[in-house]
């Protein structure tokens, strides 16, 4: 049936989406790298509103589906959002325009990525590639707009309030847009961010929305403080298991950034928006590399290594042709880009050595510049690393990597081979390590602790037994993954 084009009203929500780690929206082009920003005509990046749209429905319906408080029905989603399907169409009364720059400044900087060997720890040859992304700190001008239709009568003035309320709470808390976004690429928030409901009923409320100047008004949306009081409330954050670690360089580090100045070092620590960082996927890659030895020792151990691959291919990821047909299995890891401070830069020279002879190789001379820690205090905080859907396994695997991290024995970044990227843990924030009660504390209480050894008894044992159960690998639990996998498998092959 179509439906009645008279508007009762809109409700929207606007404000500045600012990036806090860097943006990959490719283009589908390669001139300048093997993956180029998207831009306008006029060269600027911009976020398609179908990419950032996507995202929040996913999000939304994540929330919806979590267990908080049913705000709305699932038809109502699909009258906001859209739906489709064999016998029914239902267009969604919520749009979006492309977010484009709310300033001039911004930066364009280009990554360089490289394959790890899980077996050598090595970067295996030929799989060097490189890509754009819009730099951390730019803003880019959202608009959202959710249409009150006369005919409506599924969705009430006062639900569309409360989706209203639910949308601006998560673009408060921070949501990732484009892609690598598991390995801490795309997170962006919104700032300044306001809602407002304009009733077409209004001579005022036309014109604001005409003039497209709601967003210098002064006036708040309908019902502002009730409205404002009940999202709060809403708790839309999930059970996920998080591992925040605060971490001191032990020596110096450096994640390699190349420039085409020919005064520059050959190679200098990656900086994004002028501030030094490690980026997610270094990170990432590096645990998964470790985490490959790891559950490959264990499984050669049990006699059970072709359950190895499983594992880690339904924990972290993976890309590849099974069955007849390309599956590519989504990341239940992320990680965050995160920034490094009190440190100062050093530029080192340094020559090759032939191994054969072991004299000095001619023209052979290259200089780095790795990174220093200035005194002795944590350098990297909020090292954060979080596992969706995270069964007892995976719990045993994060806490020996994070065992690796504190001690020092899981270095990231290059030249590991002379010390560099070698960390000392300074403090650790578990969250949703169990379900059950640990000793006295209630359910899902953070558990945080300075130094390993002070680790509270009642809580070190409910550690082991998850690294016990990893040690077990159970019959239930590999199924668990075999089930994930199996499923990308049949979507697949749809």
């Amino acid at each position: 049936m179509e439906r009645n084009k008279h508007l009762l009203g809109k409700l929207i929500i606007g404000g500045n989406i600012e990036l806090s780690s860097p943006l990959l929206i490719g283009c589908g082009e390669d001139y300048n790298t093997d993956i180029d920003v998207i831009k306008d005509k006029k060269g600027a990046p911009f976020i398609p509103a179908t990419s950032f749209v996507g995202v929040l429905k996913q999000r939304f319906h994540e929330i919806l589906n979590s267990g908080v408080e049913k705000f709305i029905s699932d038809a109502q989603f699909s009258s906001i959002f859209g739906d489709y399907d064999d016998e029914k169409t239902t267009a969604s009364i919520l749009s979006c325009s492309d977010l484009t720059l709310a300033e001039d400044s911004y930066s364009i900087e280009v990554r360089d990525g490289v394959k790890i060997s899980g077996k050598t720890g090595m970067a295996e040859n030929n799989s060097k590639f490189d890509y754009e992304v819009v730099g951390a700190g730019a803003k880019f001008k959202l608009k959202i707009e959710i249409d009150l239709f006369s005919d409506l009568r599924d969705v009430s003035i006062k639900e569309i309030e409360n989706v209203g309320g639910i949308i601006l709470k998560i673009l408060k808390g921070g949501i990732n847009l484009g892609a690598k976004t598991n390995s801490g690429l795309g997170r962006a928030a919104l700032k300044d961010g306001r809602i407002i409901f304009l009733g077409f009923n209004k001579k005022e409320d036309i014109l604001l929305w005409l003039n497209d100047s709601f967003m210098d008004s002064s006036k708040d949306c309908k019902d502002n403080s009730d409205l404002i009081n009940w999202y709060n409330n809403i708790d839309i954050n999930g059970n996920d298991f998080v591992i925040k670690v605060s971490l001191a360089i032990k020596n110096s580090l450096i994640i390699r950034s190349y420039s085409d100045d020919p005064a520059a070092p050959d190679a200098s620590h990656l900086k994004s928006a002028g501030k030094y960082v490690i980026s997610g996927t270094s990170i990432k890659g590096a645990l998964r590399a470790r985490a490959e030895r790891i559950i490959r020792a264990i499984a050669d151990g049990r006699g059970e290594s072709e359950k190895s691959q499983i594992f880690i291919d339904a924990l972290f990821g993976n890309s590849n042709v099974r069955e007849g047909v390309k599956v590519d299995i989504p990341s239940r890891v992320i990680v965050e880009e995160v920034e490094i401070k009190d440190v100062c830069g050093e530029v080192q020279s340094r020559i090759k050595i032939d191994r054969f002879t072991g004299g000095v190789i001619n023209a052979a001379l290259f200089d780095s510049m790795p990174v220093f820690p200035i005194g002795k205090e944590s350098n990297i905080k909020n090292f954060v690393i979080t596992v969706k859907k995270a069964t007892d396994m995976d719990k045993g695997l994060m806490l020996l990597l994070l065992k690796d991290l504190w001690t020092g024995n899981l270095a990231i970044g290059g030249e590991k081979n002379i010390g560099r990227g070698v960390f000392i843990g300074k403090g650790a924030i578990i969250k949703n390590l169990s379900d059950r009660k640990i000793g006295d504390k209630p359910q899902n209480e953070e558990i945080r602790f300075f130094e390993i050894h002070k680790i509270p008894e009642d809580v070190k044992k409910e550690m082991q037994g998850f690294v016990d159960n990893l040690n077990e690998m159970p019959e239930a639990e590999l199924k668990k993954y075999e089930a994930i996998i199996n499923k990308h498998i049949a979507d697949s092959k749809k």
